[in-house]
């Protein structure tokens, strides 16, 4: 008999390292959207998944997430599998993953989003793709959320400008890079695609080698810094990145004040 898989746990990073976010005098996961505080729209994504575990991710000593979030999770089962990570000293993505490495949290593959996420499915189709996925190649340790946003879309800001090239057949990514001006030097493998019109939703399905590999590596601060150590060392690492493409739905993440303002226009709408 094949053994079930157990469920994703999932690390929300409350509090993001952004500057840009600090417009308003509150802390970035209560800045309100509609009247309703940022991280809640990552809670209320949160409650619709089979989750084995919820690990929230606090950076600046407050209490204030805390009593929050267990307000806004009366009732539901996850408050028996709940746990806030205080993360002392830590100043980026990067050491927070260290961090929870340290802390040996994580057993196996988990969900890392921000509390600007939001999503109105409960992305149960790229879930069972990333996991498939696994279980024929076990190199891939990480499967991006995109979805599609032609570039003059109102919702992109700049950004959001990047250019992804996968191999076709099993949307690996071969490369990407955030735009900074001139894209004619960009070139492309014979077995992929390239694509100009994707949105990082800033959420990604992780396996348990994630946080190791920020801790081998101290120079890293972001996830890009990740995904480029994985291409550009592939042959050597062995370790697969791909992209789940998600237009059956909506998933986006507040990370500036356009991504807030464009957000909070289509929530109006």
């Amino acid at each position: 008999m094949e053994k079930k898989e157990p469920p994703l746990s999932a690390v929300l990073l409350a509090e993001p390292f952004n500057p840009v976010l600090s417009f308003f005098e509150k802390p970035s996961y209560l800045i309100p959207l509609v009247n309703v505080p940022l991280i809640d729209y990552a809670l209320e994504f949160l409650k619709t998944l089979n989750l084995s575990h919820l690990f929230v991710v606090t950076c600046d000593g407050s209490t204030t997430v805390k009593e929050h979030v267990q307000r806004r999770l009366i009732g539901h089962e996850f408050l028996d599998n709940l746990t806030f990570v205080k993360c002392d000293g830590c100043y980026s993505v990067a050491d927070v993953f260290r961090d929870i490495d340290q802390r040996a949290l994580i057993k196996n593959d988990f969900l890392f989003l921000q509390s600007g996420f939001l999503c109105n499915s409960n992305l149960q189709s790229v879930i069972d793709e990333h996991r498939a996925r696994r279980k024929k190649n076990k190199s891939c340790i990480m499967t991006i959320l995109c979805r599609t946003c032609p570039k003059e879309h109102p919702c992109r800001s700049r950004c959001d400008d990047l250019v992804v090239e996968l191999e076709e057949s099993t949307q690996r990514l071969l490369n990407f890079r955030r735009l900074e001006g001139d894209e004619s030097s960009l070139t492309l493998a014979s077995n992929a695609s390239m694509t100009f019109d994707l949105l990082d939703c800033r959420a990604c399905i992780c396996t348990a080698q994630v946080p190791p590999l920020f801790s081998d590596n101290f120079d890293f601060q972001t996830l890009d810094d990740l995904m480029r150590e994985v291409l550009i060392n592939e042959e050597i690492l062995g370790h697969t990145v791909h992209v789940a493409t998600v237009d059956d739905c909506y998933a986006a993440s507040v990370h500036d004040y356009h991504s807030y303002l464009s957000i909070r226009q289509l929530i109006f709408i």
